[in-house]
């Protein structure tokens, strides 16, 4: 593996450092992983865990053999019947989150006239991509059960990553959209204090509804940012 991809880690002190951190689009504290055509197959900020990393790269040989196979059947052309086969290559390309990923993926996803199988593939794809996750609370409404079940599955095993995304959708004026949304966004929060219960959500008055979904957001955000390391205690002289 060490072959074939490269982790770069670098200082951004002095001229080096701030032309490393625009080339790669990263700050302090961030990794990038690099295909070895230099392109960055996978990019983390904010203190990234080893174990996310090592995910990162076990999971890259899936995502080139993905892309590969999506490149094929794309050659054949995609239709009903290689749907399947389109959405297992999307799986493939969604194990490793990283910004190609996700676009690649939400041109399936959001695309509503192509065969419904692939569409669905996509969204469950999407799993490990939680900045795609605004993009996806539409469907929580949407009238085919199967595209409605994917978007439901695919936000909530997002979790926590995902939640300010879902969270944009409590701001519809539209009661079953909140009705909707608020399903997924209160499974994954698992408290009724901020989540508050449906019935506010859906006959609550739109100051009191906008004062709840700021304080749910700023929770949502605070549980998002990386916990700060410890330090070690001070020795004694």
């Amino acid at each position: 593996m060490s072959k074939k991809y490269l982790t770069l880690r670098f200082n951004l002190g002095g001229a080096p450092g701030n032309e490393l951190a625009r080339k790669y689009k990263c700050g302090n504290c961030s990794l990038a992983i690099l295909t070895p055509e230099g392109e960055v197959a996978a990019r983390y900020l904010d203190h990234p865990s080893g174990a996310q990393v090592a995910e990162t790269i076990v999971g890259l040989p899936e995502v080139a053999a993905g892309e590969e196979n999506l490149a094929q059947l794309k050659a054949k052309g995609i239709t009903k019947t290689n749907a399947e086969s389109v959405a297992a290559a999307l799986k493939k390309i969604g194990t490793v989150t990283s910004d190609k990923a996700r676009e690649t993926i939400l041109e399936y996803a959001k695309d509503d006239n192509g065969p419904e199988g692939v569409q669905r593939g996509a969204i469950l794809a999407l799993t490990k991509q939680p900045a795609a996750a605004k993009d996806l609370v539409g469907y929580l409404t949407d009238k085919r059960y199967p595209i409605k079940s994917a978007a439901q599955t695919t936000l909530t095993a997002m979790g926590l990553p995902g939640l300010p995304g879902v969270l944009e959708g409590m701001e519809s004026d539209n009661v079953d959209a909140r009705a909707a949304v608020f399903g997924v966004a209160s499974t994954v929060t698992k408290n009724g204090k901020v989540a508050k219960d449906l019935t506010f959500w859906k006959t609550g008055k739109p100051d009191d509804r906008a004062k709840a979904l700021g304080e749910w957001k700023t929770w949502a955000e605070d549980r998002a940012k990386p916990k700060a390391k410890e330090e070690p205690p001070a020795k004694k002289k």
